[in-house]
C-alpha cells in the first residue's frame, strides 16, 4: 500500500514539474520573438531613414529663373524632373514658354496651361528657331495646258471679224451693191428683156 503512495506521489510531482517547465519555455519563446519582432522593425525602420536620406541627398538643386525660351523639337513635358514622371502634354517646335526654374539634373521647371510643367534643358534655347514651310506648287491639268484660255480665243475673234469686214467692205465698194441684191437685179433685166422681145414681136405681127 505504501508502494503504490509513493508511486502516485512522484508522479503527481512530475507532472507540477513538467507543468512547470513547459510554461518557462513558452514565456521564454514569447520573450524571444518579442525581441526579434523589435529588431526587426528598429531595422526596418533604420532602412527607411537611410532611404530617405539618400533621396534627400540625390535631390537636384533648384535655381530660380524668370526667362522667355524658345522649342528647338517637338518634346513631352512632364509632372517631374524625371522621364519616369506621367507626360502632362506636348510642345512643338518654335512654341514660345517661360523658364520658373532650373535643375541641377539638367531640367527645366515652366509654365503651362496656368501651372507648372518639367522639360529636359537641353531642348530649349534663348533664340527661335527658323521653320521652314514647304512651297505649294501650282498643279496644271493637261486640259488647261493645252486648250487656249477664254481670253485668247476672245482675242483672236476681232481680228477675224475686222479681215472680213474689210473684205466685204471692198467688195461692196467695187459692184456699189450687194452680191446678193446684184444678182437678184440681173435677173429681173433678164426676165424684162425677154418680156420687152416677146411683146415688141406682138406689136410688128399686128401692124402687118
Amino acid at each position: 500500500m505504501k508502494k503504490i503512495i509513493l508511486k502516485i506521489l512522484f508522479i503527481m510531482i512530475s507532472f507540477v514539474i513538467f507543468s512547470i517547465y513547459v510554461e518557462a519555455a513558452e514565456k521564454n519563446t514569447t520573450e524571444n520573438q518579442a525581441v526579434s519582432n523589435k529588431t526587426k522593425n528598429e531595422t526596418a525602420n533604420q532602412a527607411t531613414n537611410q532611404v530617405s536620406k539618400e533621396e534627400q541627398e540625390k535631390k537636384p538643386t533648384e535655381t530660380l529663373k524668370n526667362e522667355t525660351m524658345y522649342v528647338q523639337e517637338r518634346c513631352n513635358i512632364r509632372e517631374s524632373y524625371s522621364v519616369d514622371s506621367n507626360r502632362v502634354g506636348g510642345l512643338d517646335v518654335g512654341t514660345e514658354v517661360t523658364v520658373i526654374a532650373e535643375y541641377s539634373n539638367g531640367w527645366y521647371k515652366i509654365k503651362y496651361d496656368g501651372g507648372t510643367a518639367y522639360i529636359k534643358a537641353g531642348i530649349l534655347r534663348s533664340t527661335k528657331p527658323e521653320i521652314e514651310e514647304p512651297e505649294e506648287q501650282p498643279t496644271e491639268t493637261p486640259e488647261e495646258t493645252n486648250q487656249p484660255t477664254e481670253n485668247e480665243s476672245n482675242s483672236t475673234l476681232p481680228e477675224n471679224n475686222d479681215e472680213v469686214d474689210n473684205e466685204y467692205a471692198e467688195l461692196i465698194n467695187e459692184i456699189g451693191v450687194l452680191p446678193e441684191v446684184g444678182n437678184n437685179l440681173a435677173d429681173v433685166l433678164y426676165g424684162g428683156a425677154i418680156f420687152l422681145a416677146v411683146f415688141m414681136l406682138f406689136v410688128v405681127r399686128d401692124k402687118k
